[in-house]
């Protein structure tokens, strides 16, 4: 049964005000739960202990899990010990060769993970659906009257910004990939604070998990399949005023206080992605509390224009979730 959401979202607050115009795009991209458990075994190992599996499952799918892994690397390694010739850079037809051989292992590695769980039946007893709206950027402009801030994408002005945005579940619930691009410009006036978010929902599962010869298990998950249903486009949010972002780092001061003329002063400034974005949230609802991670990766540097009026001194940092600035 899915219901509409009356799920608690700690972690994001402030994302909350009215919803402007903006012209974006995106695409998704899903990625099932085998092909990370191949990829990253501390990943698969933490979903295996979210489901409350009993310790011999979890020790009997790590194994078949390294085993996978190790055959992956171990087709590939046997090829160039078998290979008689040794290359500074290789042939363009070798390595199509090498990647048909790991394309290979790797199809085989996955059946294997399949095939392992396989046996199992995860029944869904309740799901509660939870609409989440991810920062991608921030922009504020001090309350001053005249102060403005503007950004829009440098270099060629054909170029689209663009943010990778990566959502992973739990309990073998997959993780998403959300491609999200925009040529638009975007403003904040005197005294606002703008956010560029892209939206999506997620399901926060109660399941039965059965096997046969097995006592059934309960247990809850987050599921991100829905998204491959979805269409998030990116939209931007005024924030409320009494919404407010976290403080990061100190990016730079404007020291205008001694300045009596009661003009504006303009400002250029490029902002570029330092570290990715990431961000824990915790959903909630009813008796169910799950832990949810995002992260975000933007592609490109941002030209942002400054306005200030004189008679203030002015700080101007990083935002402290997502990527952006912020006035203080």
């Amino acid at each position: 049964m899915s219901v509409p959401s009356t799920a608690i979202v700690e972690g994001l607050e402030w994302v909350r005000g009215d919803v402007e115009p903006f012209d974006g795009t995106a695409s998704v991209e899903l990625k099932p739960w085998e092909d990370i458990a191949l990829e990253n075994r501390v990943r698969f190992q933490d979903d295996l202990r979210s489901l409350n599996l009993p310790d011999a499952l979890l020790g009997e799918g790590l194994e078949q899990r390294d085993v996978a892994a190790q055959a992956v690397s171990d087709s590939v390694a046997t090829f160039w010990r078998n290979h008689r010739l040794k290359y500074w850079q290789t042939p363009p037809d070798v390595e199509h060769e090498v990647t048909l051989i790991y394309d290979s292992a790797r199809k085989t590695a996955l059946e294997r993970l399949r095939e392992w769980w396989s046996g199992r039946v995860i029944e869904i007893e309740h799901r509660t659906q939870v609409e989440l709206r991810l920062p991608l950027f921030l922009l504020s402009a001090p309350s001053a009257s005249g102060c403005t801030t503007e950004f829009k994408r440098e270099g060629n002005t054909e170029d689209k910004l663009g943010w990778s945005v990566t959502i992973a579940g739990n309990g073998l619930g997959g993780e998403g990939k959300i491609s999200v691009s925009t040529s638009a410009t975007f403003e904040a006036g005197s005294g606002q604070r703008k956010v560029i978010f892209v939206p999506v929902r997620v399901s926060l599962e109660t399941v039965t998990i059965t096997a046969p010869g097995a006592a059934s298990l309960r247990t809850h998950r987050i599921d991100i399949a829905d998204l491959h249903h979805q269409q998030p486009a990116p939209g931007a949010l005024l924030l409320s005023s009494d919404a407010q972002p976290p403080l990061g780092a100190l990016v730079q001061t404007y020291p205008l206080a001694s300045d009596t003329s009661d003009t504006t002063a303009t400002y250029e400034y490029t902002y570029k992605q330092a570290v990715t974005a990431n961000l824990k949230l915790g959903l909630k609802a009813g008796s169910v509390d799950l832990g949810l991670s995002s992260e975000s990766t933007m592609a490109g540097s941002v030209g942002v224009k400054i306005k200030l009026r004189s008679g203030s001194d002015y700080h101007l940092y990083q935002a402290a979730e997502g990527d952006g600035l912020l006035w203080a």
